[in-house]
């Protein structure tokens, strides 16, 4: 896990390529505290921060070279398979890293090596004979790469602040993109909350040489040709067992002290039930309690933590613990993001431990249908009926119950409004955070807010695909990544195996439907949980915002949602109105709101200061 820079010049010359380089890598250094390099040649720069997790002796620093300095690498990410891959190279290999064997086997299959590779990976190659630059992001975007491009030249990054470092990027605000954050809290890759910085998709990669620069897809989501409609219950179960077993082991591959984060729930739980099967002494686990009762899981991370044996920490937070973290955690994001924070925390707390590997139970909810929405889903899909009824009249009985305090009957009321009654057009409204009419309230400046969905032949795996795709990929993980790096901790996802999840989203729904809590996933693991584990109510990993925020957190709230009136693409009045209506205890004023813009807030009055870690 590391943070990777570059600067490719069309123009055969990078100027002040040195000094650019290492400002942006001193500005990404928490993702690589261990070792810091950099390489020049003609129109090419590249940088890299180390966080040493495989092989930590200095053989293995980055940039990388290989075969007499033909390639030079810079790599963020693990290689999970590297050590098979290994195996079918034929290679001069000098260290034991996994990075290496990203250069043979470039050097073998060219830009196909990607379809080798099992992991989390960003990383970039330099071809100095053919004089061309690879650039690929692995299948599921957990790890990141930002870019920018002019007719001069192209800059990349493991994050925002890489790039703007460089001196030669103005941060400019991406006037069009603030009506997606406003609606989902977050903003889809390519675009990002700055004018021409893009993210580059999940799966993708990007080839420049004297031709141009060419973007490519070499893997979708949605793309998996088999066929499991004639395999028994029993041979599902069997394969799932395996294919997530086999994942956690070699995501437990590490020369560094790695923990887990434990929750107390379903996924977190079979992550260190699977992790202690395989470990050799306890596995560190590490939970967040506080004093709010109904948001504490405490109990339930005891005792899992009891019956695997592990090395448990209780992390206790309070109001003020966090109004203590605050300034650092949202300094820290690349991105505004209302669900950053918590990980934050977490990962704070369990690298002062001396971990600096964890892993993470992202992504079960998302393919084992664990969300309400996939029950919600499976009932709309049921009452296709309702698309008969005349729009006009569905918007007049939305009418008369939006302004509802119960949130289930707001949620019909989007649903009411929706055009086209299928999973595609309706699915916006399991995540949007505010309806379009809410949001032209609160802006000045036009907006678009229209995201592309992906479609699959059956109801569950089609809200699985877009689950990952947006809600999972463009705010889970990309907290999980940035929050973590934060300090200088890897956190590793084994839902996320590509292979497990072509493997998942090839099941059909009959086995899928949640009739119990991720029933398909509990059911391939019989008895590795207990019974009140599996059964008891889906809370989430939620801090008390809501509480919070009227209380010890009100003054931080109040200051940072005052900074929207200095900028004129929002309607203060109307912000501050939203504010009061929460105070006052509007049921349709949901805390995440507030949250979202005191984040955005926070970010538009920090961007340009120095002392920002932006």
């Amino acid at each position: 896990m590391c943070g990777i820079n570059g600067i490719y010049s069309f123009n055969n010359r990078v100027s002040d390529a040195a000094i650019r380089l290492k400002k942006m890598n001193d500005s990404i250094v928490h993702r690589g505290p261990d070792a810091e390099g950099i390489f020049i040649e003609k129109n090419i720069a590249l940088g890299h921060r180390r966080l040493s997790i495989i092989d930590v002796s200095k053989n293995a620093n980055q940039p990388l070279y290989g075969l007499n300095s033909r390639y030079v690498l810079v790599f963020n990410g693990e290689i999970y398979n590297f050590k098979e891959l290994k195996t079918k190279l034929d290679y001069p290999f000098e260290t034991n890293s996994d990075s290496e064997v990203i250069i043979a086997a470039y050097h073998k299959w060219g830009e196909k090596c990607v379809d080798h590779f099992n992991g989390m990976f960003a990383f970039a190659i330099w071809d100095s004979v053919k004089e061309k630059l690879f650039i690929a992001r692995d299948r599921l975007g957990i790890k990141p790469l930002y870019f920018y491009r002019d007719n001069e030249m192209f800059i990349f990054s493991s994050q925002i602040k890489g790039i703007l470092s460089s001196g030669l990027v103005e941060a400019k605000l991406n006037r069009k993109q603030l009506s997606n954050y406003l609606k989902f809290q977050t903003i889809y890759s390519p675009d990002t909350i700055l004018k021409d910085v893009n993210l580059l998709e999940s799966g993708s990669c990007i080839c420049i040489d004297k031709n141009g620069i060419r973007k490519e897809k070499y893997w979708k989501i949605n793309s998996s040709t088999k066929n499991l409609s004639t395999e028994s219950y029993p041979a599902i179960k069997k394969n799932i067992k395996e294919l997530l077993s086999n994942s956690v082991d070699k995501r437990m591959v590490s020369d560094v002290p790695f923990g887990a984060f434990l929750s107390g729930g379903i996924d977190s739980g079979l992550m260190v039930a699977l992790m202690s099967e395989v470990s050799s002494g306890p596995v560190n686990t590490f939970n967040i309690n506080f004093l709010e009762k109904d948001f504490s899981e405490s109990v339930y991370a005891e005792n899992i933590a009891k019956r695997y044996n592990t090395n448990h920490t209780e992390i206790k937070l309070s109001p003020n613990d966090l109004l203590a973290e605050i300034d650092d955690a949202l300094s820290f994001m690349d991105s505004p993001s209302a669900d950053g924070i918590n990980t934050y925390v977490v990962s704070k707390h369990t690298r002062e431990h001396g971990i600096k590997m964890a892993v993470s139970g992202l992504g079960g909810d998302e393919l084992f249908a664990g969300y309400p929405q996939f029950k919600q889903a499976h009932f709309l899909d049921k009452i296709k009926y309702v698309d008969k009824i005349p729009l006009s009249l569905r918007r007049i009985i939305s009418k008369t119950i939006s302004s509802s305090s119960k949130t289930e009957l707001n949620k019909v009321s989007k649903w009411l409004q929706t055009q086209n009654w299928n999973i595609n057009e309706l699915y916006p409204t399991f995540r949007q955070q505010a309806t379009d009419d809410e949001i032209s309230k609160l802006l000045n400046t036009s907006f678009e807010s229209k995201i592309t969905y992906y479609d699959k032949s059956s109801l569950l795996n089609n809200l699985s695909v877009n689950e990952i795709d947006t809600y999972l990929q463009h705010i889970l993980l990309r907290d999980s990544d940035q929050m973590s790096m934060a300090s200088s901790l890897e956190v590793r996802v084994p839902f996320m195996d590509h292979e497990l999840v072509e493997y998942v989203l090839s099941i059909p729904d009959k086995h899928k439907y949640p009739s119990s809590p991720k029933k398909l996933l509990t059911d391939s693991f019989p008895g590795i949980l207990t019974p009140d584990i599996v059964n008891r109510k889906k809370m989430g990993f939620v801090f008390p915002w809501d509480n919070w925020l009227r209380n010890e957190l009100r003054n931080f709230v109040e200051e940072n949602l005052r900074e929207l009136e200095n900028f004129e693409e929002f309607n203060y009045a109307e912000v501050y109105d939203l504010w009061i209506r929460f105070l006052k205890g509007d049921r349709s004023v949901y805390w995440t709101r507030i949250w979202g813009l005191v984040v955005l807030a926070y970010w538009l009055k920090n961007i340009n200061k120095q002392d920002f870690k932006l």
